[in-house]
Parts: C-alpha cells; sequence; structure tokens
C-alpha cells in the first residue's frame, strides 16, 4: 500500500494538473447546482400560478400551448360533465383560450417575446389567485388588455393607462394581472375572439376547466382521453 505522503508529494509536484483537476470539478459542480436552481425557480413559478382543482387540455402529442389546438366542440362537451364546477351564475368554468407569441420593444433597440392570453370571463372565474390588483379587467369584446405584474414598467407603454401596440393594433392597458408570483405574471391577457382576429387566428390552442373537486380530476382525464372525436390529454394546471 502506497503511504499517504507519497499521495501528497505527487500532488505538490505536480501543481499545474492538480490545480486543473480542481477547478474542472468545481465547474462542474457549479453548473450542476445552476441547473438545479434554474429548474427549481421554473418549477416554483409554474405551480404558484396553477391549481390542483384546474385542468389544463391539450391535444394529443402537444408539447406546449403554442404547439396545440383543441376543437371549441370539446370545451362545450367538456363544460356538461359533472366534474366541471359552475360559477354562481351558473356558467360551466370551462373556457377555450387561445395563446400567441407578442414581440414587445424593450429600452434600446431589443425586443422581448411574451406570451398573451386570449380568455374568456370563465378563464378568470376559473382562476381566483389571477386578480387584478390596479385597475379593471378588460372589457369582452374590447381590444383593451391586462398586464403581468412582471411586464410593468418594462418601457413602450407598458403600464395601467399605457398602451401597446402589435398586430397592427392598439392595446391600451386597464389592468395589472397578479399571480401569487406565478408564470402569469409574465403574460398578457386580452378578450380571446380580439386576439385571435387580430392574429388570424380563430381556433384554440389550449382550455382550462375548473373541477368541482381535485379529486375529480381522474374521472375527467379518463373521459376526455377515451373520446376519440377530440384527441386531448388533461393534466393538472
Amino acid at each position: 500500500m502506497i503511504p499517504l505522503y507519497y499521495n501528497v508529494r505527487s500532488l505538490a509536484a505536480r501543481r499545474l494538473s492538480t490545480g486543473l483537476t480542481v477547478l474542472g470539478l468545481s465547474l462542474v459542480v457549479f453548473v450542476f447546482a445552476a441547473v438545479l436552481m434554474l429548474s427549481n425557480g421554473i418549477e416554483s413559478a409554474l405551480s404558484a400560478g396553477g391549481s390542483r382543482q384546474n385542468v389544463v387540455l391539450l391535444r394529443e402529442g402537444a408539447l406546449t400551448e403554442i404547439g396545440s389546438v383543441v376543437p371549441r366542440e370539446a370545451v362545450a362537451v367538456v363544460g356538461n360533465w359533472p366534474q366541471v364546477a359552475s360559477s354562481p351564475e351558473g356558467t360551466a368554468l370551462a373556457a377555450g383560450e387561445l395563446l400567441v407569441i407578442v414581440a414587445l420593444p424593450r429600452d434600446g433597440d431589443t425586443f422581448a417575446n411574451i406570451s398573451a392570453r386570449g380568455v374568456t370571463e370563465p378563464s378568470w372565474e376559473a382562476r381566483p389567485a389571477a386578480r387584478i390588483t390596479e385597475g379593471r379587467r378588460p372589457r369582452p369584446g374590447s381590444f383593451e388588455i391586462a398586464l403581468g405584474s412582471s411586464l410593468i414598467g418594462a418601457g413602450g407603454g407598458a403600464e395601467v393607462g399605457g398602451e401597446l401596440e402589435f398586430a397592427g393594433q392598439r392595446w391600451p392597458v386597464v389592468g395589472r394581472l397578479s399571480a401569487g408570483g406565478g408564470a402569469f405574471e409574465s403574460e398578457i391577457w386580452a378578450d380571446r375572439n380580439r386576439l385571435g382576429q387580430a392574429f388570424n387566428r380563430p381556433g384554440l390552442t389550449s382550455a382550462i376547466v375548473r373541477l368541482t373537486s381535485p379529486d375529480a380530476f381522474p374521472e375527467l382525464k379518463r373521459r376526455i382521453e377515451g373520446d376519440r372525436r377530440f384527441e386531448l390529454k388533461a393534466m393538472r394546471e
């Protein structure tokens, strides 16, 4: 067995290779820690904005909302199922939504890609955590928008009372959208039909469904994924 002091002397004699080895290991640990922090941050942001009582419907095989298509008929059918909650007025809390990407100018000559979500009244009712903390909700049928809290102050009219311009249309900012620090705070919310009109996108990319109870998820998932008319998948928000 080689005495320990031989190993110590070897390290001292090979200072360069020893230093490079230590540096390499340090970089590996740093990158690994950074990836974990990024992953935890993304997971925290997404989970903060979601609810176990909400279900998102996407097309089978779709990896994101942007790449999904949901038939309007499917939303109407699901809205009649007993697993779906209703508003105090009796409206089923099942709403088709449209998600598009908007390029907004930042300070200087740079642009940022922002998600714009086309919603209807049930979309708001299905997400109690998403609320207006300044101003008011956009009026249905108008080009008014609510701006996520993290976008306020980003420049170019990104403030309540300001105005953004995209898709050849001016969009007055009438409300500040807060969602407990979740991902919705990085989105623009607009009237679904107006947003679809501006982007020439008459279809839906997803649907949000509010359950009567989180325990109703397995049955709703079984029913929607077993209905081959629509070829949709269900996942908790």
